[in-house]
């Protein structure tokens, strides 16, 4: 959130809303920025100063937009960080809506990812998916 210019005040306000209302949105942060040492439940649990001061906490919120190379996104959940400030690291909130493919093409021998909204799979894409991977589609 640091890292989306939120100031402090915005961030403190949408960490209060939480524990106050929203506790089942919190949870601990996992993989790069992980400093976490309790569970998503025991985090939970925990006293509303414990939790407002713990800098391994995630909240789940809907984003209403978030645009990846020209691909738009709209009402998608994601789990944001009010207290660290390194990447924004949202790529498996979108990858998860997608209908997405990775492995060898057969047409260039390389590794390659074909991905695509799930509510935009057009015949184009499911042709891709066939000459890339070989996967027949109905």
């Amino acid at each position: 959130m640091r890292t989306l210019c939120w100031t402090d005040a915005e961030i403190q306000q949408l960490v209060d809303d939480a524990v106050k209302y929203h506790r089942e949105s919190l949870s601990v942060i996992n993989g790069v920025e992980s400093i976490n040492t309790i569970s998503n439940n025991q985090l939970r649990s925990e006293t509303d100063s414990f939790i407002k001061s713990y800098k391994g906490m995630a909240i789940s919120v809907l984003a209403d937009k978030i645009e990846v190379g020209g691909l738009k996104f709209t009402d998608i959940p994601v789990r944001v960080t009010p207290y660290t400030t390194g990447n924004i690291l949202l790529g498996m909130d979108v990858i998860k809506t997608m209908d997405s493919h990775i492995g060898t093409s057969r047409i260039t021998g390389e590794t390659t990812l074909l991905a695509c909204p799930e509510e935009a799979i057009s015949n184009d894409y499911l042709l891709a998916l066939e000459r890339h991977f070989g996967l027949i589609t109905k």
